[in-house]
C-alpha cells in the first residue's frame, strides 16, 4: 500500500499534465507533404474546409508526442501443469510473450510502459518508430499502479517534447 499511493499520484499527476498540456498547446506548423511523381512540394492551402479548426488539443498532443511512442514485445518463460495429468508428471516450460506500447520520456532512454506487459519477462526489446529495435531493462514496476520503467540504450532517442504554455501573442 505504501508504495502504491506515490505511484498512483504520479500516475495522477502526468495524466493532469497531459490534459493540461493538451489545453495550452498551440496548433502544429503546417507543413507540405512531397509530390512524390514530380519530386515538389505541394503549395500550401488557404483551409477551405476549416481542418485547424477541427484540430483539437487531443490531436495537437498525439501529433508531438507520436514519435516517442514504441513497441514493446516482452518473452518469458512459463511453467505450467500439463493439462491431462495435472501436476503428476511434472510442469512443463514454454515461451510466452506479450506485446504492448510505451513512450519514450528522456532522450537517455527511459521508455515508460504498463507494468503487465513486462512482468516476469527474461528478454524485453523495444521497437522505435524508425524501426531500430533495443534491449531494455526494467528499473522498476508496480503491479498496483501497471507502470512499469525501462532503460534503453541507444542515440538519437525521440523522447516525448517538453511541454510550455502556449503563447497569445
Amino acid at each position: 500500500m505504501r508504495r502504491f499511493l506515490p505511484l498512483s499520484a504520479a500516475a495522477l499527476l502526468l495524466g493532469c499534465l497531459v490534459v493540461l498540456a493538451a489545453l495550452r498547446l498551440g496548433p502544429a506548423p503546417a507543413t507540405s507533404p512531397a509530390n512524390p511523381v514530380r519530386g515538389l512540394t505541394t503549395p500550401p492551402t488557404t483551409d477551405p474546409a476549416g481542418q485547424r479548426e477541427r484540430r483539437t488539443p487531443v490531436v495537437v498532443v498525439i501529433e508531438r508526442i507520436s514519435p516517442a511512442v514504441v513497441n514493446i514485445s516482452a518473452e518469458s518463460i512459463v511453467r505450467e501443469a500439463d493439462p491431462f495429468f495435472g501436476g503428476f508428471f511434472g510442469t512443463r516450460q514454454r515461451r510466452a510473450q506479450s506485446l504492448g506500447s510505451g513512450f519514450i520520456v528522456d532522450a537517455s532512454g527511459i521508455v515508460v510502459t504498463n507494468a503487465h506487459v513486462v512482468q516476469g519477462a527474461s528478454s524485453i526489446t523495444v521497437t522505435t518508430l524508425d524501426g531500430r529495435e533495443l534491449k531494455a531493462q526494467v528499473l522498476g514496476s508496480d503491479r498496483d499502479a501497471d507502470l512499469a520503467v525501462l532503460k534503453v540504450d541507444g542515440k538519437n532517442l525521440p523522447a516525448v517534447p517538453p511541454w510550455a504554455p502556449r503563447r497569445t501573442s
